[in-house]
C-alpha cells in the first residue's frame, strides 16, 4: 500500500546547477495504489533522502498535504557536501505518516531510482 511515489523517469527531479541541492516531488495516489487499499486524507513528509554515488542529501521537513493536492514537493534538499549531485539516475526514499480517512495513521516509505537533471 503506498499513496505516493517519486517522480519516475522520463519525468526527472531538478538538481541545482552547482550540484549542491535537489528537490523531491511527484504523484499522490490519495486512494492508494491497490485495489482493497483505503484512502487516505492528509499525507506528513516526514523525511527524505536523495542518494547518488558519493552525494548525499537530506531533509525533514515535515511537510503536511491535504487530499485533492495532485503533487507534493520538498525544494532544495541539502547536500551533505560529501559530493556534487549530477545529471543521472540517483535513489530517493521518503518517510511519510499518512492519515486515513477513518482516522488511523500509519507510516509508509517510498523508495525509487529516479532521474536528477539542472
Amino acid at each position: 500500500m503506498t499513496h505516493g511515489r517519486f517522480d519516475k523517469p522520463p519525468e526527472t527531479m531538478k538538481r541545482s546547477a552547482d550540484g549542491h541541492s535537489v528537490e523531491a516531488c511527484g504523484p499522490l495516489l490519495w486512494d492508494g495504489d491497490e485495489a482493497n487499499d483505503r484512502p487516505a486524507q492528509k499525507l506528513t513528509i516526514q523525511r527524505v533522502e536523495i542518494k547518488q554515488g558519493r552525494a548525499r542529501a537530506a531533509k525533514d521537513p515535515n511537510q503536511q498535504v491535504e487530499r485533492g493536492e495532485a503533487e507534493w514537493m520538498v525544494d532544495s534538499v541539502p547536500s551533505d557536501g560529501s559530493a556534487a549531485f549530477e545529471d543521472g539516475h540517483a535513489h530517493a526514499e521518503a518517510d511519510v505518516e499518512v492519515v486515513l480517512e477513518d482516522g488511523h495513521v500509519t507510516t509508509e516509505r517510498w523508495r525509487e531510482t529516479v532521474e536528477l537533471s539542472h
